[in-house]
């Protein structure tokens, strides 16, 4: 407790900011209605399904919709954990609507307090990181997943995303080797909020090792991979092997391979829009930019990211570790683009059709962009005295107001008794598990308990030896 205390004296007045940025972002939901978005309906659904098999089955998993598919908001198989804290509103007796707005506004807070931390471990000072996180939470694209797109999932993965990053930026850029367990937890939160994120970030983190080959290919940076490949897989197998399992059918699978799905990139200049309003739709092939979802991370910390780059070019002074955040993050930019034919590689074997197919669509790749982005920005900030993290908080607060105004007023909305139609989707909790599926629950259960006592004897002994 007191090192709570100690922590909150030191970091209040960024407390106040983060938490004052989380509480603009959900003004919208002060209102009596839902804003509409492709993905409500889903959303909705699978809170009610995990409302009812609450307390019923342990894990609780959702199966498919009646004609085989997850739905656009599921990947091939998702575990739906995030769904238990609505879920349980739900049963309590919550309306839908109510459970939907606290939900985001939870979501949110998390996602700010989470942010900090993560990007305080990125940039290592104070403001830099509250700026960070405040223009994180402000990102045009989530301010789109949330109210554009009402995909949960979505939302949930925003929140934890962070995490991943810094365990990728904390490996391959900082060079620091106790980052095991911050990658394990990272990427284990977001592969259970949303696995299409985690495809996205998993590419990050290939990118990361290849792109830092020569200083990694040692024996401690090695061992660190290997432990996080063991700990992830143990403590996820849970999931993983049903997934697997259920990737054996191709009925499951088909419906998800989309046929152009290069009609389902982005065009490279929706990452430098001004204002980016968002559009309605992912396909930007018939239409253009007119109805684009917004993908960009905000026009403040593009500007940052110019500025570092005209830096160098004027004054000759360039950080290693920015460059190489940036580098990776120009390439998920263009591979996120419709200049990489998607559509020529999909159909050349079924694992790569697959792999797009559980991707959904290249835009995806859009997210951990950003997020490299506003980190850059972060470490520009702490490194830079001609820049101060409040004023990039201002600038990001005079252009983020307009994304939610608009948003608000191009979309359609539903009340209660329309959302309790809309959520009348068939999501089924599985009960029915394979033999196969007890043997891996077991298996990540052994693995948890074992860390477990693994980390507490160890810090005991770390104690003792202290003393």
């Amino acid at each position: 407790m007191e090192r709570i205390r100690e922590s909150y004296r030191k970091n209040r007045i960024q407390f106040y900011m983060i938490v004052a940025a989380a509480v603009f972002v959900s003004l919208p939901l002060c209102t009596d209605f839902v804003n509409t978005g492709r993905d409500l309906a889903a959303s909705l659904a699978k809170i009610r399904a995990v409302g009812a098999g609450l307390f019923h089955v342990f894990p609780l998993r959702l199966g498919p919709l009646p004609k085989t598919t997850y739905g656009y908001s599921l990947s091939v198989f998702s575990a739906d954990v995030f769904y238990l804290f609505p879920g349980l509103l739900y049963r309590l007796g919550l309306g839908l609507q109510s459970v939907y707005k606290i939900t985001l506004v939870c979501a949110n807070l998390l996602t700010a307090f989470i942010a900090y931390r993560a990007f305080w471990g990125i940039t290592e000072e104070r403001d830099a990181a509250m700026a960070s996180t405040v223009l994180y939470v402000w990102c045009p694209c989530r301010i789109y997943s949330i109210y554009g797109a009402g995909n949960l999932n979505e939302v949930f993965a925003w929140s934890v995303l962070p995490v991943a990053v810094w365990g990728s930026i904390r490996l391959f850029v900082q060079k620091k080797r106790d980052t095991a367990v911050l990658l394990t937890v990272g990427y284990t939160l977001l592969l259970l909020a949303w696995p299409v994120y985690f495809f996205g970030a998993a590419g990050m983190f290939v990118l990361f090792f290849l792109l830092t080959l020569r200083d990694n290919l040692t024996k401690q940076t090695l061992a660190v991979i290997v432990k996080f490949a063991l700990a992830f897989i143990g403590v996820n197998a849970w999931y993983l092997i049903p997934m697997m399992l259920r990737m054996r059918d191709a009925g499951a699978v088909a419906p998800l391979l989309t046929e152009h799905i290069r009609e389902y990139a982005v065009y490279l200049t929706q990452y430098v829009k001004i204002f980016a309003f968002g559009g309605d739709r992912v396909n930007v092939w018939e239409r253009g930019l007119t109805a684009a979802e917004a993908v960009d991370p905000g026009i403040v910390v593009i500007a940052a990211v110019t500025f570092y780059l005209c830096s160098v070019f004027v004054d000759r002074q360039r950080e290693k570790a920015i460059d190489r955040i940036l580098i990776v993050a120009g390439i998920l930019m263009v591979l996120s683009s419709n200049l990489v034919p998607w559509d020529m590689l999909q159909n050349k074997n079924m694992l790569f059709s697959i792999v797009l197919a559980m991707l959904q669509t290249p835009a995806k790749l859009a997210v951990p962009a950003d997020v490299l982005l506003i980190s850059a920005m972060g470490l520009v900030l702490s490194r830079s005295g001609r820049l101060r993290g409040w004023m990039v908080c201002l600038g990001g607060f005079l252009t983020v107001q307009f994304q939610i105004g608009r948003l608000l007023t191009i979309r359609g909305f539903l009340r209660g008794e329309q959302l309790d139609e809309l959520s009348q989707v068939g999501y089924h909790v599985i009960e029915a598990e394979s033999l196969f599926w007890r043997a891996a629950e077991g298996l990540s259960a052994v693995t948890v308990i074992g860390f477990l006592v693994y980390w507490c004897f160890f810090r005991h002994r770390g104690y003792e030896y202290e003393k």
